[in-house]
């Protein structure tokens, strides 16, 4: 089986690291033994790291088998769940299911997580097992936001950045920090420190020439700056982040940035773009199918609806969005649509309708620490109360 990118990065990364040592034993002087020592050790450790790679998706499957409570037990007491490359595929399947199953993504995250607290720094070395911490942790951290725990979010994020300080310092781990670190940041209503992250992930991932996080990052950005209302600085930025990534590699990542320009274009006075471009991407919202995706699809269909003055059917479609993110218990996503929904009954003159899903929901948002958006909602509700 072929290895993924990841794996041979790794084991590249392992591989570099050992011949450096290997080069320097050789260039002294009668250290010929030394030589062939820690040649058999890096052909040692590849192969190890070889069929690693190729039992990790049987490794997965097994205790994906497995009841969730079982699964950690068998990590915590079977030594052969203790894999570095078991560890990577799961980050990778949680990456994946980030958006179109949150709930399956953190269960992921939490054994990637496990995984990493049994490897063997004798086995893969400390730079190694200290990347992967730092890492899982984050993507706990992230799986956490996305789920609108914030406060689990922030934790495991400091665990995360813990790890990457004592460890190695590796830059392309460093970078996805950043990145993550930024989306809660942004959640949480701390715009300047979201900005300022995403810049040194953009710069790291340039420098590392990963035009594909690079991309992803610079779409982050620039929603980060539409949230704020920044439109003519953000929909550029946008549009180069589009630019950076293949929508081959990634579709999903693609759908991603179209959608988050369609939800500037429309606020910043064109909603005729966006709708033209959301139709373009109606195929694409299908063929991924997911129903996360498909939510966004009505989620972004009630927006500019609204803004295009086609007030029922927006109100359906928002009202079908946030049915659908109820169920899902994604309580930030549900906090935000209600306020979509309270400024079209807003623009449709119903206060009261206004004043009761305001009510709901501001503390909701209290609880989970959304601060911008309680303030909104807030300003919002008592314009409400003065009419």
């Amino acid at each position: 089986m072929a290895l993924c990118s990841d794996c041979r990065d790794r084991a590249d990364e392992v591989s570099a690291r050992k011949q450096l040592e290997i080069l320097d034993s050789w260039l002294r002087p009668g250290y010929g033994d030394a030589f062939d020592r820690a040649a058999e050790r890096v052909t040692e450790q590849l192969e190890r790291l070889w069929g690693e790679s190729t039992k990790s998706e049987d490794l997965l499957a097994e205790l994906m088998r497995e009841p969730l409570t079982k699964r950690r037990q068998r990590v915590r007491d079977e030594e052969r769940f203790h894999s570095l490359k078991l560890c990577e595929l799961l980050r990778a399947q949680s990456r994946e299911k980030w958006f179109s199953e949150p709930a399956t993504g953190l269960d992921l995250a939490e054994l990637a997580v496990l995984v990493t607290q049994h490897l063997n720094p004798q086995r893969y070395g400390t730079d190694l097992v200290g990347d992967a911490l730092a890492l899982s942790w984050a993507y706990l951290g992230n799986s956490y936001r996305i789920m609108s725990d914030l406060w689990r979010a922030e934790k495991a994020l400091h665990q995360a950045w813990s790890h990457h300080v004592q460890g190695g310092g590796d830059p392309h781990t460093e970078a996805e920090l950043f990145n993550i670190t930024a989306s809660l940041r942004k959640l949480q209503g701390r715009f300047d420190e979201a900005l300022q992250f995403s810049d040194r992930a953009i710069a790291l991932f340039r420098d590392l020439n990963d035009r594909q996080l690079e991309g992803s990052t610079l779409i982050q950005k620039g929603l980060y700056l539409g949230d704020r209302g920044h439109y003519q600085e953000a929909i550029p930025i946008l549009w180069k982040g589009l630019t950076r990534i293949d929508p081959e590699r990634d579709p999903r990542l693609l759908l991603a940035g179209k959608h988050n320009l369609i939800r500037l274009l429309s606020p910043a006075g064109a909603p005729d773009k966006a709708w033209q471009l959301l139709e373009q991407c109606r195929p694409l919202y299908r063929e991924l199918g997911d129903r996360m995706n498909l939510v966004r699809m009505g989620w972004a269909e009630g927006n500019v609806g609204k803004d295009l003055g086609r007030f029922v059917e927006a109100e359906v479609s928002l009202l079908e969005a946030r049915e659908i993110l109820l169920d899902c218990q994604l309580g930030a996503d549900v906090f935000m649509v209600s306020i979509d929904l309270a400024e079209l009954y807003a623009q449709t003159g119903r206060q009261r309708q206004v004043r009761a899903i305001l009510g709901e929901v501001i503390p909701l948002g209290e609880a989970m620490g959304l601060r911008q958006g309680v303030m909104a909602a807030r300003l919002l509700y008592e314009q409400a109360s003065r009419r």
